[in-house]
C-alpha cells in the first residue's frame, strides 16, 4: 500500500504542474547553465528519474556541465513545453519527432528496440486469452500517447465492442495504468514491455505479463536536440550519447531498461511517423 500512496502522491503533484522540475539532488544548485533533458511522462517521476540517473550522470561528466532531467504533466503538454524551447535534449515517442523537428529541434538518434504492446494482469488474475478480456476493465496511457492510440486501433481489430464488451480507463502514464492493475482498481494494463521492465519491485511482483502477441514493431524513443545549442553542442552530445553505450554504466542502462542501444534516427523515420501529424492536431484541438 506504501507504494500506491506514493505514487498517488506522485500523481497529484505531476497534476499540479506543467513542467515539474524532477532532479533527484539539490534544488539549491545553480542551473543556469545546466542541459535541460526532457524526458516523455511515459512514467511516473520518479521512476523517471531512476531510470535515467546513470545516462544523467555520463553525460553531466563527458559535457561538463549539469544535466537536469525534466517531464511535464501529460503527453500532449510534454509536446507544447517542447516546442516551447523548455528542453535542450528530448527523448520523446516516435508520433511526437515530426512536429518537434518542424518547431526547432534536431533528429539525433533512437533507441534499437521496437515497442510492442504486451497486457498486463494482477498476478492472481484468471485472464489467459483476448477472450477473457470481455466485461474487463481495461487501463491505457494518457490520449495523446503512442500506446493510446496504438492500443484504440488494436482493440478495434477484437470481436468485441468498447462499452459492451469491454471498457477503457485513461490513465496518466503506462505506470499509473500498471499501478491500477496491481491494485485491482483495473483488470488489465495495455503497455510495453520497456516500461513494464522499469516498474518499481514492489509493484511489479503483483503483476504479470500475459502470453498473448500483439506484434506492432513500432519505433522506439527518439532522441531530439534544440537547434539553440548550436551544432557543435549538438554534435558533442551525439558523440556522447554513442560513448555512452559503449560504458559499463550504459550497457547496464540498455539491459536495465530493455531499450537496446541506440542506432541512426534516418529521415525515412521521420516521414514514416508524419501519418500521425494531423491526428495530434486533431486530438489537441478537440481536448481545447
Amino acid at each position: 500500500m506504501k507504494c500506491l500512496k506514493r505514487l498517488s502522491a506522485l500523481i497529484i503533484f505531476l497534476m499540479c504542474a506543467t513542467s515539474i522540475f524532477a532532479a533527484d539532488d539539490d534544488t539549491n544548485t545553480d542551473l543556469s547553465n545546466a542541459i535541460r533533458l526532457g524526458v516523455a511522462p511515459y512514467n511516473s517521476a520518479n521512476a523517471l528519474i531512476k531510470t535515467h540517473k546513470m545516462l544523467r550522470e555520463y553525460l553531466e561528466e563527458k559535457l561538463g556541465r549539469r544535466v537536469v532531467v525534466y517531464t511535464s504533466v501529460n503527453h500532449s503538454q510534454f509536446l507544447k513545453d517542447t516546442i516551447a524551447g523548455k528542453f535542450d535534449i528530448v527523448i520523446t515517442p516516435p508520433h511526437f519527432a515530426p512536429i518537434m523537428i518542424d518547431n526547432g529541434f534536431a533528429p539525433l538518434m533512437r533507441y534499437k528496440t521496437a515497442l510492442n504492446i504486451v497486457l498486463i494482469v494482477h498476478k492472481d488474475s484468471d485472464i489467459k486469452s483476448v477472450a477473457d478480456m470481455r466485461g474487463t476493465k481495461i487501463g491505457l496511457p494518457d490520449w495523446l500517447s503512442l500506446f493510446y492510440l496504438a492500443g484504440i486501433q488494436w482493440l478495434k481489430t477484437l470481436d468485441m465492442t468498447e462499452g459492451t464488451d469491454y471498457q477503457i480507463s485513461e490513465q496518466l502514464s503506462h505506470a499509473t495504468a500498471m499501478a491500477a492493475v496491481a491494485a485491482k482498481q483495473l483488470d488489465i494494463a495495455v503497455t510495453a514491455p520497456q516500461p513494464f521492465m522499469q516498474l518499481s519491485a514492489d509493484i511489479k511482483e503483483q503483476l504479470k505479463m500475459l502470453n498473448i502477441s500483439v506484434k506492432l514493431d513500432l519505433m522506439s524513443m527518439m532522441f531530439l536536440a534544440n537547434k539553440t545549442l548550436g551544432e557543435k553542442q549538438i554534435d558533442d552530445i551525439a558523440d556522447a550519447l554513442y560513448d555512452f553505450e559503449t560504458t559499463l554504466k550504459g550497457k547496464e542502462f540498455f539491459r536495465s531498461t530493455g531499450y537496446g542501444g541506440f542506432m541512426p534516427l534516418e529521415p525515412t523515420d521521420i516521414k514514416s511517423m508524419r501519418i500521425y501529424e494531423s491526428m495530434i492536431l486533431q486530438l489537441q484541438g478537440a481536448k481545447r
